[in-house]
């Protein structure tokens, strides 16, 4: 039922608009990590809060992140599956650049190839919001430590929903 998707989608997006959609946070080792979404199963974690504890910039966590083969790979197969919007033949240039010294990917320009899974908000709860399953990745990406804290914490607050899962 693609129309019945459709359907729910704007009504999710009226819904971030008049901010009924339910923000909360997870503690990862300690790091108090933004998720919305009304179930954090499908909800969109904030990126940027995951890497505010590291040395650097979070920019240059998340652009390094974002140039990374596996991690282009790993949203085009998510993408894929999730999203009938998305601009694959575009998505396949875009991929191609990954290896170049100049490719500076951002949040914008994935959003501009129809991405869902990413993307980027101003103000009060901005940041870079990724979907669990990218946020997954991107965890593992930044370290194991945060990767088995992350996982952890996602149990702990999803814990009704996995035994569901689990049984």
């Amino acid at each position: 039922n693609r129309s019945c998707f459709f359907v729910v989608q704007k009504l999710y997006k009226l819904l971030v608009k008049i901010k009924y959609i339910y923000r909360a946070n997870i503690k990862v080792n300690g790091t108090p990590v933004r998720y919305i979404g009304n179930q954090i199963e499908d909800a969109y974690f904030c990126l940027t809060d995951m890497v505010k504890d590291l040395d650097g910039e979070s920019n240059y966590y998340l652009r390094s992140w974002l140039r990374n083969q596996s991690t282009l790979n790993f949203i085009e197969v998510w993408e894929v599956e999730y999203n009938e919007e998305f601009k694959t033949i575009e998505f396949d240039s875009f991929k191609l650049k990954s290896g170049q010294n100049s490719f500076m990917p951002s949040v914008s320009a994935l959003s501009n190839l129809g991405c869902k899974s990413l993307f980027s908000k101003k103000g009060k709860y901005g940041g870079i919001y990724a979907h669990v399953a990218i946020a997954f990745h991107f965890a593992n990406w930044l370290s194991p430590k945060f990767y088995l804290g992350f996982i952890i914490a996602f149990i702990e607050n999803n814990a009704f929903s996995v035994k569901r899962l689990w049984s």
